[in-house]
């Protein structure tokens, strides 16, 4: 029995941290997951067009929030570019990656705002493909930018809402500089997070 003690004790310990290590990971110092799919309309080039994006980052203290967002234009525009000594029809790309940070700064069992800001790099071209299926990117550049915005959502049920985010990117990229909406349904990640993914994650652990 004596010998058979400590294994005893390791195979306890051992149960008890397999299904711990994941709360003592984001329970410590209050952090929480944050993931969403994003989206929103502005103005680029002179044209009304709507970027697609995602986020991921943490949460703590159940108002402030950081992490890492990529957006992407999501509506199909092409443009009349210089390309050597002819003007081609190229299709226009932009995207960007950020870091973005938000304040909750008012939250009730319905209602909750917040002012958040997005911080990257932007990068913009022309994709003009030839008839043999040859691609060429024209007009590369690369830019940093800056997107202060403020949000509010009403919530229908703790997992489903309706809402809205008034903003404007801050770019020296002639033609990107512009005000951006969106509205719409959002889908709250973190109370899915604790209802149903949290416990089969610490279900799985325990096994």
């Amino acid at each position: 029995m004596k010998k058979g003690l400590p294994l005893l004790l390791f195979a306890l310990l051992s149960l008890y941290c397999r299904a711990s290590v994941f709360d003592s990971i984001l329970v410590f110092k209050n952090l929480e997951p944050d993931f969403g799919l994003d989206g929103f309309n502005t103005t680029l080039r002179g044209h009304n067009v709507n970027f697609s994006g995602i986020k991921l980052g943490v949460q703590w203290q159940e108002k402030y929030t950081a992490g890492l967002s990529y957006y992407s234009l999501a509506s199909s525009l092409d443009e009349t570019v210089p390309y050597g000594s002819k003007n081609v029809r190229g299709r226009l790309r932009m995207g960007y990656v950020s870091i973005y940070t938000e304040y909750t700064f008012f939250e009730n069992e319905r209602w909750e705002f917040n002012l958040g800001n997005k911080t990257g790099i932007g990068r913009i071209y022309n994709r003009y493909t030839e008839v043999s299926g040859l691609e060429h990117k024209i007009g590369t550049d690369y830019f940093p930018l800056l997107c202060p915005y403020v949000s509010g959502s009403y919530k229908i049920r703790y997992w489903i809402g309706i809402g809205a985010s008034l903003g404007m990117t801050l770019a020296p990229e002639k033609g990107v500089t512009a005000p951006w909406v969106d509205i719409g349904v959002e889908i709250y990640f973190l109370p899915i997070y604790h209802k149903i993914i949290r416990p089969k994650i610490k279900e799985e652990l325990g096994k």
